[in-house]
């Protein structure tokens, strides 16, 4: 099963450009690029790590027209930095994100 998994996530999202749906703000989506970076197996369970690189916006699901939108579970947005943009009205973006598991998210197909 988990070698099943590992061979989707490798064919559908390493380093493909991405949109994800992070749990911690459900209501809007992130662009970038996500890979398969690691895969542990041991007799009791097995660890697929991911690594992303993300723009720095975000973006409201509302706006989404096309399918591919992946929700990875356990990652927070931590250490909030502010970043203003000039345009007919200032906007604050936060770019940073981290998770709670040391670099590993959990992904629920």
């Amino acid at each position: 099963v988990w070698q099943k998994a590992y061979e989707r996530l490798k064919r559908d999202v390493h380093g493909l450009k991405t949109t994800l749906v992070l749990d911690s703000e459900s209501s809007f989506y992130y662009q970038g690029r996500v890979w398969v970076s690691d895969f542990k197996s041991d007799k009791n369970y097995e660890t697929i790590t991911l690594n992303y690189r993300l723009n720095p916006y975000k973006h409201s699901v509302l706006d989404i027209k096309t399918g591919g939108v992946y929700t990875l579970k356990n990652v927070q947005v931590k250490d909030k930095k502010e970043i203003r943009l000039t345009r007919d009205f200032d906007m604050t973006l936060i770019p940073e994100f981290t998770n709670k598991t040391l670099n590993t998210i959990s992904v629920d197909f």
